[in-house]
């Protein structure tokens, strides 16, 4: 997902601006990269590639430490200009900025970005979800017990002994 950031280098003469605009801009950065990621540890999940998995983990690791760091940045300048860093304070935020256009614009484009980012990862933990049941599904036949016949615990979990239990003694 090539996107450009729209902050300019520069924002007015105010260092809350400036400050707000660097780490936006640093934001959108990490949150296109970690995009990226998200798509790729997608294909690998469906391509059960384990070890292209695990490098895509460990570089997401960063990405997402970095990212909190640059929300922490900007949940800081937000509340240092006296406003809740919520939608509507954050929108008084960018009314009080130079270059508020910009601004607001990246900070929506970041959290389109956040949005399409948390979407691919709710796909990503279906897939492994399904994979989990794919793997449960095949050592309950490998055990001996049929993996479709289950029932389940007072606390709503799949139990498997019982159906083991009835398909051993038919045999």
């Amino acid at each position: 997902m090539n996107r450009q950031p729209l902050v300019p280098a520069t924002v007015g003469e105010s260092p809350a601006a400036r400050e707000f605009a660097e780490s936006l801009r640093r934001a959108l950065e990490l949150a296109a990269r970690l995009e990226e990621l998200l798509l790729a540890e997608g294909g690998a999940l469906e391509a059960r590639d384990a070890s292209r998995l695990h490098e895509i983990v460990v570089a997401k690791r960063p990405l997402v430490a970095a990212l909190e760091h640059e929300t922490q940045q900007q949940r800081a300048l937000v509340e240092a200009a006296g406003h809740r860093f919520d939608p509507l304070g954050i929108e008084v935020f960018f009314y009080a900025l130079p270059a508020t256009p910009a601004i607001a614009e990246s900070w929506r484009q970041l959290r389109q970005i956040a949005r399409h980012c948390a979407e691919m990862n709710r796909a990503n933990a279906d897939l492994i979800e399904r994979g989990r049941e794919r793997v449960a599904a095949a050592l309950h036949l490998l055990r001996g017990s049929d993996a479709t016949a289950a029932t389940y615990t007072n606390k709503g979990q799949t139990d498997f002994g019982a159906a083991r239990n009835r398909i051993s003694s038919e045999a």
